[in-house]
């Protein structure tokens, strides 16, 4: 792999105390009574006409979260062994994922990582406001690293 291009990533989400409830899930999960499911917010799409076009889950299976949870962390510890460029392409106003996201891959990423921030959409990057902008941001790096990458694909 050459290069690495990132859309909204979550390595954090925004209810930052979901990362505390991690390891007790298991447990809160067998006791009578607990939930199985956790209400989600309303779709974090900017653009009415694609939020109404773009189904979105009104519930989340509280297992499911969980096993997000244990892939970050795991995402998290090897982030350092990525030496390939990175494009980082995330919205001021990501209701999921907080700009924390870029800050996190800038300070532990090896290779050079290249951050694009939009202000007009919110998670849902591919079909939001900014569509047009971040498809042009991923094309335009992925054109630079390819002219640039060359040795990358004689390997």
């Amino acid at each position: 792999m050459c290069a690495v291009g990132l859309l909204s990533p979550a390595l954090v989400l925004s209810p930052r105390w979901l990362q505390w409830i991690a390891p007790v899930l298991p447990l809160l999960l067998s006791l009578p009574g607990v939930r199985h499911y956790a209400i989600d917010k309303t779709s974090d799409i900017a653009d009415a006409r694609a939020r109404a076009d773009s189904p979105s889950y009104r519930q989340l299976p509280v297992r499911a979260v969980g096993q997000v949870l244990l892939l970050q962390a795991a995402v998290r510890r090897i982030l350092p062994r990525v030496k390939q460029p990175v494009v980082v392409i995330h919205s001021r106003q990501d209701h999921t994922c907080p700009l924390t996201n870029v800050e996190i891959l800038t300070r532990s990423l090896s290779g050079p990582v290249h951050p694009v921030i939009l202000d007009d959409s919110y998670h849902v990057l591919s079909v939001d406001v900014d569509k047009e902008r971040a498809g042009r941001e991923l094309a335009l790096f992925v054109e630079k690293t390819v002219s640039v990458g060359a040795a990358c694909h004689a390997r």
